[in-house]
């Protein structure tokens, strides 16, 4: 549930979003990312995201967004306990 919030917090920026079980946890897969523009002068700002799905999961997350191009967002979630 909690790992569906945080997608949640990335569609109200403007994300498109799904969630997906993995074998260590889950991922967050995005089709765009709502900060482009943001990311392309400042690609840290990916790991401020990594943050606040971290607060909102209160799981440890990795970001492996794609820059390459059009941002797409694309966050690791470690199964909790």
């Amino acid at each position: 549930r909690r790992v569906r919030d945080g997608a949640a917090l990335l569609v109200e920026m403007g994300g498109d979003v799904e969630v997906a079980a993995t074998r260590d946890g889950f991922e967050i897969r995005g089709y765009g990312c709502p900060l482009a523009q943001a990311v392309s002068a400042c690609p840290a700002t990916c790991a401020a995201v990594e943050a606040l799905l971290a607060d909102a999961t209160g799981a440890v997350v990795r970001e492996r967004c794609d820059r390459s191009g059009a941002p797409h967002c694309h966050f690791a979630i470690a199964r909790t306990g």
